[in-house]
């Protein structure tokens, strides 16, 4: 029996969202952090999993409130009982028992009734472990305003018809302090509190009573932003559990698991509590939490905290403009040479960054900046671009790109310049350069003056392996929000111990930028070496979007290597057969040879690159290019059953399925542009097929297989139809 399995006999039920096999994983990384945080936390074990079907007995309220993903996955987490009652001036009541009583006139309202529920989860919560002298009534009227603005209007109407009207404005802003005492006192009867008068403390920081979804947004730029009617960001996904969707698309961003949600929102309970009973401040929460966060990415690398030290960075971009920043310190005031490799197949900012540059126009902080204008003061950094494909489109030789590296760096070296070398470890299409061997070659004509970093953003590479790199002294970029799939954004930079005694000179850099950097972000040796610092963190935003990703390597290390490839050879051998029968896709050909002997190389072919082929409107089949990409991928993620004519049901079945595939990417080549889709695989996709016993891996292989199948239909279906699109967006 391998790791992960369970014998087909156990007749053991699964009580929540997670099997056992899961569960025991879950709780071992969960002991870990509180560990680290120092934290007193009641028994773990259950905190992950209970049977849904006791505590809410009444099936139309258990149905419903289980349709919500949100909601479903704090359910999976809450031994809270919960029932329905004709309440008509509350949406629900905490009985003298304990016992959660929801409004019966929500039940016909979904989301309504989830808010409802989600905040009297939270009242219930505070009630069990806090003493009503240390009131958080406050606290409490943000976490319910903040659900009740994400609802939609009229879901809003709905739950407003059971609130007072006379305390209806009350909870219509989560950032005005100046709740009535009437609203308090009604917000404290409903919870089963007597009433204690608050002298609320001026700027109290209240991060952690907001909604999850609210901490996942903070703490980024405007790529974090939700369009209000689509509710998703930027790049196609929600703050919170999206199970209804089809998603191969972790070369992109995910949206959060239904455990990872669950994993989040239950530290966040405990963080809360920690600050309440202790008097912990919050600052001084996030420094410990960042720590144990960073130790863990340390652990995932397979390196000791003596070995290196990690900073979070709110996106993989973030974590290029740090390292630029650590590069000039290090360059003691020579000009900085930034040797760039394919940023058009690393990320859009990167750009940017690279030159130590804003690259939006808001800062993780929240300060408006202006795109693409200088973040570092006083520093001279330029770039050197090295191409990854040739004149045609195809993957150059990593002969080739080395000879351009080391050219590059011994001009440069020769011109008094201070090096900062990428090496690419997989690209937004599965490339990577230049070879380690080069790299070396040039460290070697000047080590105190170069400095290399490996861009890992996209995960793709043995976790063990990047922290061998790690111990070469080189410095490593990562993200959790790519293979490992955790929610956009999150990005790390594990910095060797060798740069600890720049500690210094990097947290006074820091403290004279705007938006780039605290010394709260860094693990306990840099902060023990930093300066205090009087500008604003991140907040707990970048550390909560890391726990998911935490979470998904920590059960995807606990299966095989023989398990991990078996289940991608047959994903792959079942697409590839389909995409080669399709005269509307072609893959994009990304062979390349790569200097790693691991066996686990496998990871890097896990992105599958394709051009889209549609039929236009002089009736020839033709390449889309990126606007049309652009908008095929909008389409795919999207329900256009309306915009298509004359489907059949099936096709209509199809046309409604939202699908999220990586998003375009435009290959520039000296002849002409190509511009790809990706359909890829996360560790997700591995950790849902290989927990469980062998029957649930079975059908979990074939639910991936066939999501993959429809993927392709839909495109199908979107390019043959392609006239039809065209015509919407004309009218529209």
């Amino acid at each position: 029996m391998q790791p992960g399995e369970q014998s087909d006999r156990s007749n053991t039920p699964d009580k929540g969202i997670l099997h056992s096999s899961k569960a025991k994983y879950v709780t071992s990384l969960y002991q870990r952090l509180l560990a680290l945080i120092d934290i007193e936390t009641a028994e773990t074990g259950e905190k992950f999993s209970y049977p849904t079907e006791a505590l809410i007995p009444h099936t139309a309220l258990r149905q419903q409130l289980l349709s919500d993903p949100a909601t479903c996955a704090l359910l999976s987490g809450c031994d809270y009982i919960i029932a329905p009652e004709n309440l008509e001036n509350s949406p629900y009541q905490i009985n003298s028992d304990g016992l959660i009583l929801i409004s019966s006139a929500l039940l016909d309202d979904v989301h309504a009734l989830a808010c409802a529920t989600r905040w009297a989860l939270e009242a219930r919560y505070l009630q069990e472990s806090n003493d009503p002298k240390h009131s958080t009534l406050i606290g409490l009227k943000v976490m319910a305003a903040e659900l009740i603005g994400m609802l939609p209007e009229k879901s809003r109407e709905a739950l407003f018809e059971v609130v007072p009207p006379k305390h209806a404005t009350d909870f219509l802003s989560s950032t005005d302090d100046s709740v009535s005492d009437g609203a308090l006192r009604w917000l404290s009867s409903i919870m089963g509190w007597p009433y204690v008068a608050i002298t609320p403390e001026e700027n109290e920081d209240r991060e952690l009573f907001f909604p999850l979804e609210t901490i996942l947004a903070r703490g980024g730029d405007s790529r974090l932003i939700v369009d209000p009617v689509t509710k998703l960001n930027r790049y196609g996904v929600p703050l919170r559990p999206r199970p209804e969707a089809v998603h191969f698309s972790s070369s992109t961003a995910s949206p959060i698991s239904e455990y990872g949600f669950l994993f989040c929102d239950t530290l966040r309970r405990d963080l809360l509590s920690e600050h309440q009973r202790t008097d912990t401040s919050l600052e001084k929460l996030r420094e410990k939490a960042s720590h144990a966060v960073g130790t863990e990415i340390l652990k995932v690398l397979g390196l000791q905290p003596e070995e290196a030290d990690t900073a979070l960075t709110p996106s993989g971009t973030d974590a290029e403009l740090l390292t630029v920043l650590i590069s000039s310190v290090a360059a003691s005031g020579k000009p900085v040479l930034n040797i760039l490799i394919a940023p058009e197949e690393t990320g859009r900012g990167v750009r940017f960054a690279a030159t130590g540059c804003y690259f939006d126009d808001l800062t993780p902080t929240g300060e408006h900046v202006l795109r693409g204008s200088p973040a570092l003061n006083d520093q001279t950094i330029t770039t050197q671009e090295i191409s990854i494909r040739n004149g045609r489109g195809l993957p150059r030789t990593l002969s080739d790109i080395d000879a351009e590296v080391l050219e590059t760096g011994q001009r440069a070296l020769k011109e008094g310049h201070h090096l900062l070398v990428h090496v690419l470890m997989s690209s937004k299409t599965g490339l990577s350069a230049p070879s380690h061997q080069a790299v070396d070659s040039l460290v070697a004509l000047g080590p105190d003056r170069v400095n290399v970093v490996v861009d890992a953003c996209q995960m793709r590479t043995p976790l063990v392996h990047l922290g061998q790199l790690v111990r070469k002294g080189w410095m490593l970029q990562i993200t959790g929000s790519k293979f490992l799939t955790g929610p956009p954004f999150s990005g790390a930079l594990i910095v060797p111990k060798t740069f600890l005694n720049q500690a210094s000179a990097v947290g006074n850099a820091l403290q004279n930028t705007v938006g780039i950097g605290h010394r709260s972000d860094w693990t306990q040796a840099w902060k023990e070496n930093m300066p205090a610092q009087d500008k604003p963190s991140a907040g707990f935003g970048p550390i909560f979007r890391w726990l998911p990703a935490l979470l998904e390597a920590e059960l995807f290390s606990s299966l095989t290597l023989d398990f991990r490839k078996r289940a991608f050879d047959r994903f792959k051998q079942e697409l590839v057969h389909v995409i080669s029968r399709s005269m509307y896709i072609k893959t994009l050909n990304s062979d390349q040879v790569d200097d790693s002997e691991s066996n686990d190389n496998f990871l890097r072919l896990s992105i599958i690159s394709f051009e889209i082929l549609a039929r236009k409107r002089n009736g020839h089949i033709q390449v889309l290019n990126e606007t049309e990409c652009r908008r095929l991928y909008e389409c795919l993620n999207s329900d256009v059953s309306d915009i298509i004519p004359n489907l059949s049901p099936r096709e209509r079945s199809l046309a409604r399925l939202e699908i999220h595939v990586g998003q375009p990417v435009t290959l520039h080549s000296q002849r002409n542009s190509i511009c790809v889709l990706r359909l890829v695989l996360g560790a997700r996709f591995f950790t849902f097929v290989g927990l469980g016993t062998e029957k649930m891996r079975q059908a979990a292989l074939q639910s991936e297989i066939n999501d993959a199948k429809s993927a392709i239909a839909k495109i199908e279906l979107l390019v043959k139809n392609w006239i039809a699109l065209e015509d919407n967006d004309s009218s529209a």
